[in-house]
């Protein structure tokens, strides 16, 4: 679920409101998907990204601001 929760960032930092919150608390993270809490910082996401992005720095910031 990390492109949606990137997604989920993304839409706050541009647009604000409710709908991105929503979006992470009842369908990215609903139903035993994991949370960006969760990361266990291992790196293999960040190997494996096809765009090279700092995969944990910005689950940290997705946890920030929506947990």
């Amino acid at each position: 679920m990390i492109p949606e929760l990137f997604a989920d960032l993304n839409t706050k930092r541009v647009f604000g409101g409710w709908n991105p919150g929503w979006y992470f608390n009842n369908v990215h993270t609903a139903d035993g998907h994991a949370k960006p809490s969760e990361c266990i910082k291992c790196g293999k996401c960040e190997r494996e990204c096809p765009q090279g992005l700092p995969i944990r720095q910005l689950l940290t910031e997705v946890a920030a601001e929506f947990e």
